[in-house]
């Protein structure tokens, strides 16, 4: 907790430093030819399991009346029991009809790839499965859905993972690197719930690498994890096994639920990235039922350290 008051205070000095020094600042619109204080209003959610009627469109008529544009609604998988093509063409027609201006993204859960077809998956939501890349100027969204219904992040994943960061590193410290996963990288443990992503430390060392990765994800919404809902920041440290800890050196946090809210009142993550002619600043805030935010925390790339 320390550690994220004392970046967000040094952050904050940042901001504020940059008016007296803008002549020797490189500006970011020079840079990817975005305006300056451009903003990005993204939002993501994950695990409807069927819940799109009940829960999905009343939220998103909440929310919408919370904003003035969203340019990515992004799902994080797990959209029903099981494969299910009707629920996939709804998602669809509901983001078109809502947020027309808006452009959707779907990712994969382990609940997808039971009966998962992937020919009617792409021809629906004319995206693949997993490893989509969408280059913003002010952002980079990459999907990491899950690759079988186990719970792991085998080789194969880490080093598509790897293939990619690898051609971002021109990105490095300044623009966020959004990556939608569907498993969670930490641990938990509570009674008989437990839930571990086979993997984990070998994708720590990879994403510790790049400073300005946010790693979303889903999966553990039905089983009471504390960690759900909290927004991790660079040097903070996460469980990846049984009293295994590692430090991070990247934002990590959860995609929100619709189905359950978590068991925490957490269905959504909104994300806001505002480009200022010193760094990006980007605001995570989950939100509650009603579209509330329920808490945010603000990260500035560069990491004042870095910078």
């Amino acid at each position: 907790m320390k550690k994220n008051v004392r970046l967000y205070a040094l952050c904050m000095v940042c901001i504020l430093a940059v008016q007296l020094f803008v002549a020797t600042c490189p500006a970011y619109a020079e840079e990817t030819g975005e305006k300056e204080n451009k903003e990005h209003v993204l939002l993501f959610t994950a695990d409807l399991h069927d819940q799109v009627e009940e829960k999905l469109i009343p939220f998103l008529k909440r929310y919408k009346e919370t904003v003035d544009q969203t340019e990515y609604i992004c799902y994080g998988g797990d959209y029903a029991k099981q494969f299910d093509e009707k629920i996939l063409k709804r998602l669809v027609r509901i983001n078109q009809q809502l947020f027309p201006s808006a452009k959707s993204v779907y990712t994969v859960g382990n609940h997808d790839m039971a009966g998962f077809d992937k020919e009617k998956f792409q021809y629906i939501t004319n995206m693949k499965e997993r490893g989509n890349v969408i280059k913003k100027g002010g952002y980079v969204l990459y999907t990491f859905g899950a690759s079988s219904k186990e719970q792991q992040f085998t080789e194969t994943d880490v080093k598509e993972l790897k293939e990619f960061l690898e051609t971002t590193r021109e990105y490095i410290p300044r623009i966020p690197i959004i990556i939608v996963s569907h498993f969670p990288i930490h641990y938990f443990e509570n009674g008989k719930d437990k839930r571990q992503t086979k993997g984990s430390e070998e994708l720590v060392k990879l994403l510790n690498a790049f400073s300005n990765v946010v790693f979303l994800y889903g999966h553990n919404h039905s089983v009471n994890d504390t960690s759900y809902g909290v927004i991790h920041m660079p040097g903070d440290e996460i469980t990846i096994g049984k009293n295994e800890f590692r430090t991070i050196n990247f934002c990590y946090t959860s995609l929100g639920a619709m189905k359950d809210g978590a068991n925490q009142e957490i269905y959504a993550l909104k994300i806001t990235i505002k480009n200022t002619v010193c760094c990006n600043q980007v605001m995570l805030e989950h939100l509650n039922y009603y579209a509330e935010p329920k808490d945010k925390m603000m990260v500035c790339f560069p990491l004042v350290e870095e910078y």
